[in-house]
């Protein structure tokens, strides 16, 4: 029986064989289908286990410069290898690598009588043998033996002389096998270096110990002990103190910043008539010292001192303009922020003629007796004649709700 040859190519993703029943089956496809499933198996072990992973067995007993290793098995290359019991002798002291030898190679009837179809006569498809063994040196140099195809060779354990001791270098599978294995990726953190600026769970767990009535949960999260800022300057470490983990020099830059972005004793106007969450209107009222605390340290006693003890004027703008501090400009002198200035007009003079004849004028001045070449005696200035009469000079305006941030 002759076998053709393989034709499976890991590049093209290949996934089955699809076979057609009008026509025989060619060896090389029976033995792609193979491949595709070798490979499919050997992709999902390994990210099960690592190359040279102990699965059971090779107990160590070491004894000077002896150790000897009990049968057992060792994952490589996709498959699971028997390894036979040997002892092995290490020549001086120190740490010594403990070595597995992988070879492969094909078997035929030739080899095994029994690979022969007892119907036809005929020699059945060849076999492939993997022989395991442990060795004291990396033996992936040496030739191969008599009728290897190729070979693995992994390092898997380390025997200290001087301590007498045998340590594995891959990490055992769990006790559930690759089920119980799967389990774990799915809800254990990979293991890692704990970086030195971050609380541990372990860590959280103790500070928060000492907190009355602090209910927290952790899901293997870290909570930071300081952290690195701008221009990779590292933050001092957080205290107990500092809600959060945060650190303590950052918390006490964020207490600073005020909700919303808007300090205490900020004033805006608004377009309603209804006072805003966190606001007051600025109606000159006397409110609480200790409710508004953030509120009467920015202001303080500027608007009135309330009642001297507990409590504190709000500014009243009510129906009122606002006008910028002049602080050293010169334009309003002698002010000082929150006090206030009473209406007036620019002192200006008017020219005004003589009455040549009789009678009043027409116009917007009325002045003077009837007569010729009468002087004025005083003169009425009406605003009502364009604009309206009125109680107070002011501009075109609108009416809004001034409020203050507390």
């Amino acid at each position: 029986m002759s076998i053709s040859q393989d034709t499976f190519d890991v590049t093209k993703q290949y996934k089955r064989v699809r076979f057609h029943e009008d026509r025989d089956l060619l060896d090389s496809e029976l033995n792609e289908l193979q491949e595709i499933a070798i490979h499919e198996r050997h992709t999902l072990l390994d990210h099960v286990f690592v190359q040279g992973a102990i699965l059971s067995g090779l107990a160590a007993t070491p004894n000077d410069d002896q150790v000897a290793f009990a049968a057992g098995e060792i994952y490589v290359d996709g498959h699971v290898v028997a390894v036979s019991a040997t002892t092995l002798t290490f020549e001086g002291a120190g740490v010594h690598s403990v070595w597995l030898d992988v070879f492969w190679r094909d078997i035929t009837a030739a080899v095994d009588p029994i690979l022969v179809n007892p119907l036809t006569g005929e020699p059945t498809a060849e076999r492939e043998q993997w022989v395991a063994s442990l060795q004291t040196r990396d033996t992936s140099g040496d030739p191969l033996p008599d009728g290897a195809r190729g070979r693995t060779v992994v390092e898997v354990m380390e025997y200290d002389r001087d301590a007498g001791t045998v340590t594995a270098l891959c990490v055992p599978p769990p006790a559930g096998g690759i089920s119980q294995a799967l389990d774990d990726l799915a809800t254990t953190p990979p293991a890692h270096t704990h970086d030195d600026r971050y609380y541990t769970e372990a860590e959280a767990d103790i500070l928060l110990a000492g907190k009355s009535g602090v209910d927290h949960h952790h899901n293997a999260a870290y909570a930071p002990i300081g952290h690195v800022g701008a221009g990779a300057t590292a933050h001092a470490a957080a205290t107990t103190e500092a809600a959060g983990f945060m650190a303590a020099a950052d918390k006490s830059k964020l207490d600073g910043i005020p909700s919303g972005g808007v300090p205490a004793g900020a004033v805006m106007p608004f377009a309603m008539d209804t006072v805003p969450t966190g606001w007051l209107e600025c109606d000159g009222s006397a409110v609480s010292r200790a409710t508004y605390a953030a509120l009467f340290s920015a202001i303080g006693t500027t608007f009135g001192a309330g009642n001297g003890t507990t409590t504190f004027n709000l500014p009243d703008l009510r129906g009122e303009f606002v006008r910028g501090w002049d602080h050293g400009r010169g334009i309003d002198t002698g002010r000082n922020i929150g006090t206030a200035q009473a209406d007036a007009l620019k002192d200006h003079t008017h020219n005004i003629p003589d009455v040549d004849t009789a009678g009043t004028t027409t116009g917007k001045f009325v002045y003077g007796d009837e007569g010729v070449d009468a002087e004025p005696e005083s003169v009425n200035i009406t605003g009502g004649v364009t604009t309206g009469s009125a109680t107070e000079t002011r501009p075109r305006n609108i009416a809004l709700m001034y409020c203050i941030k507390h």
